[in-house]
């Protein structure tokens, strides 16, 4: 966590729509200054959980307190949250100065700052958004990229305590949302904000975030830093999650790993085994899995096709006598050596993490073949 002091705290939160609960008993705690991303598959609760923290969803139970407030029962406009929403979310009939200055214009009168104050304020977020040339435009004549940073002004303009992000880049195209993510992380920093983002993409997460969060079912998996759910993931669902992933069954025998179905006794590097006798799952990253040379008379596996994607050369190896479907695909370093197709080879799983198979019922794919 970054900051001092608490940012947001969930207590016992949940919400049914219907029969289904959206969200089960949610304990959760955002450190002030914090990002945080909300990561999971449609229907997990990412989106319920951001309505409940904004005051936008009613029905739910349990506490919700941002700072030292209890704001549970406290309606949205009353929280001091800026909300920042995939559609943006504009006035489509107020140029952009008008659009970011909405926030300040509709406070009571007692609250309201003077019209020379908000006229300030707005010019100088439009210069920290990078759009200060655009304020007489509308919001039809912007580029997604422009829009999405108008919409993060108006949202910042009441000076929230907290920001919420509902999937706010999900309508650019890629090269805009890798800037714009880049720049609003640069921007969290210098604010000091407490920011919760919710996205489907791992990536985006993994990149602007300093701890994630994946839920499941209204749950929440696990939670911590990107480099914590790489290193150790609670489970094959989060494993594959957050990434591509390699999945190989097996099972532990006297303290040694066998694997099940073509891969037996293919000669595979196995990981360390901590675990007592019975079925497990491996499961690595096509990136940290070796590409060894075949060794004596043990059976192999063998190099079934090669081709090159930017740094890397993706080898598909498949079990000797398999077709190559059949077989699972690795990331080499394009500076190494390339194996010829055809070329027997070992595994180097070493690397892998294993999970005992009750934790495979949520691995649907064919084991052994590459997932995203």
């Amino acid at each position: 966590m970054t900051g001092n002091g608490m940012g947001v705290a969930l207590r016992n939160v949940s919400c049914v729509f219907g029969r289904t609960p959206a969200v089960r008993g949610i304990d959760l705690e955002v450190a002030r200054g914090e990002f945080l991303a909300l990561v999971g598959p449609s229907g997990a609760g990412k989106t319920t959980l951001l309505r409940i923290i904004a005051g936008l969803q009613p029905g739910y139970e349990g506490s919700v307190r941002i700072g030292v407030r209890d704001v549970t029962r406290v309606p949205a406009r009353d929280r001091n949250i800026g909300f920042a929403f995939q559609n943006y979310a504009l006035f489509p009939h107020m140029n952009v100065a008008a659009n970011v200055a909405f926030g300040l214009t509709v406070r009571p009168r007692a609250t309201r700052p003077g019209r020379g104050e908000i006229r300030d304020r707005v010019e100088a977020l439009l210069q920290l958004v990078q759009v200060g040339d655009l304020a007489g435009r509308y919001p039809s004549q912007l580029s997604g990229g422009q829009r999405q940073r108008v919409s993060l002004a108006r949202a910042l303009a009441t000076e929230p305590e907290l920001l919420l992000l509902d999937e706010p880049f999900g309508a650019l195209d890629p090269l805009v949302r890798k800037e714009i993510r880049a720049w609003l992380r640069g921007l969290h920093n210098r604010l000091g904000l407490t920011s919760i983002l919710v996205t489907h993409d791992q990536e985006e997460a993994l990149e602007v975030a300093d701890r994630i969060a994946v839920l499941r079912d209204g749950r929440i998996e696990q939670i911590g830093t990107p480099a914590m759910l790489e290193d150790a993931p609670a489970s094959p669902f989060v494993h594959r999650f957050l990434g591509e992933t390699v999945s190989l069954p097996g099972c532990i025998v006297g303290g040694a790993i066998r694997l099940g179905g073509a891969w037996e006794g293919t000669g595979i590097v196995p990981p360390r085994v901590s675990a007592p006798d019975g079925p497990v799952l491996l499961m690595a990253r096509p990136h940290t899995i070796g590409l060894l040379p075949a060794s004596g008379h043990a059976p192999a596996a063998e190099v079934a096709g090669v081709s090159r994607r930017g740094a890397f050369l993706r080898y598909r190896v498949a079990p000797a006598g398999y077709p190559p479907e059949s077989g699972i695909e690795i990331h080499v370093p394009a500076d190494r050596p390339s194996i010829p197709v055809g070329r027997a080879c070992r595994l180097d799983f070493s690397r892998a993490h294993m999970f005992p198979d009750r934790a495979t019922s949520s691995v649907s794919d064919a084991p052994g073949l590459v997932t995203a």
